[in-house]
């Protein structure tokens, strides 16, 4: 269901509606005598209200999905970014950061911009991971987030198959290659940057930040302490007297 669900809805309510307001068609001749004019007009009755029950429960059902459909898409907004990586020729993500049943954002600043990747754990057993952008080809970097057990597409909420997660297809992630060194996932710039023609909707990642708590693009924002600073100067000030 793309992000228009609404709208679909709406339209496939109208039928129904108007099968609310349409009766059961008029017999085309009288019947020959009392008795059957009678079992006729309890034919009518009886198909007028099949049809209006009928209505009624389409349009609840409709209705049942369209609130659900809202409901949902309330809840997928993008979180803060783990961390943000300058850009370097390796990225390295630790392991141990990742070493749950999460999925879990970061970003780089690259070319003026933040290009957000993902790293999820998808085999415990076997101590696979994989690695793939926030974004996919068909809905650019709308970006993905996780409810419970489901990962989920934010601009068509598609459900993401977990195990396919890191392969290329339909509206999974870009994959992203990477190797596994000593405690550190590692991740060429260039496999990052490579994607970077996807990042073209202007989906923001917002930061709070922990010295004044007004909100900043995380592409501005500066990490350090495990907290984020805006670029106020007081905030900065504030930043460089950390010890």
């Amino acid at each position: 269901m793309k992000h228009s669900t609404l709208f679909v809805l709406a339209v496939l309510v109208l039928p129904f509606a108007f099968l609310l307001r349409k009766g059961a068609p008029e017999p085309a001749a009288p019947a020959a005598n009392e008795a059957e004019q009678r079992k006729l007009r309890a034919q009518l009755r009886t198909d007028r209200l099949a049809r209006k029950a009928f209505a009624v429960l389409a349009i609840g059902a409709i209705l049942a999905v369209g609130y659900t459909y809202a409901h949902e898409t309330k809840q997928l907004v993008l979180s803060d970014p783990e961390a943000v990586y300058e850009a370097a020729p390796e990225i390295l993500v630790p392991v141990a950061s990742v070493s749950d049943d999460r999925l879990h954002r970061f970003a780089l600043k690259a070319d003026g911009r933040l290009l957000r990747f993902l790293v999820i754990r998808k085999d415990e057993k076997k101590d696979e991971y994989a690695t793939a952008m926030d974004a996919c080809t068909i809905c650019n970097d709308w970006g993905y987030v996780q409810l419970g057990e489901r990962v989920l597409c934010r601009n068509c909420v598609a459900e993401i198959n977990r195990g396919s997660i890191g392969e290329p297809g339909g509206c999974n992630p870009i994959p992203v290659k990477h190797e596994r060194r000593g405690g550190d996932l590692v991740i060429k710039l260039d496999a990052i940057t490579a994607h970077a023609a996807f990042f073209k909707t202007g989906q923001a990642v917002t930061v709070r930040c922990s010295q004044c708590g007004m909100n900043e693009d995380a592409d501005k924002a500066v990490r350090a302490h495990g907290k984020w600073y805006c670029t106020m100067e007081e905030c900065q000030k504030a930043l460089r007297e950390k010890p």
